[in-house]
């Protein structure tokens, strides 16, 4: 797959509390999910993953999702290679 496989976002406003939005592709039992994972900076967050149905369905779902956020005001705070897999925590359930 070309591309980002996760991003990892922050958005900090002049006021109000600092947020963040982190997604990644994932291939778990025979099914490609982007699992997301978003809330306020140092707390746990809310988290969903949706089922795609191809590799390239969740490729391009991750660049929808990062380019919506990107107009929202986020930030990338770090570049997310598979190095950086499992700094994210991003739970699975209710996918």
């Amino acid at each position: 797959m070309a591309g980002k496989r996760q991003i990892y976002l922050e958005y900090r406003a002049a006021t109000g509390r600092p947020r963040f939005y982190a997604a990644r592709v994932r291939r778990v039992e025979g099914h490609w999910l982007v699992a997301r994972h978003w809330g306020y900076v140092g707390c746990p967050g809310w988290h969903l993953s949706r089922v795609y149905a191809s590799e390239a369905d969740a490729a391009r779902a991750l660049s929808r999702l990062a380019a919506r956020r990107e107009r929202d005001g986020y930030r990338p705070v770090r570049e997310c290679g598979p190095e950086a897999d499992d700094q994210l925590s991003m739970p699975l359930e209710g996918a």
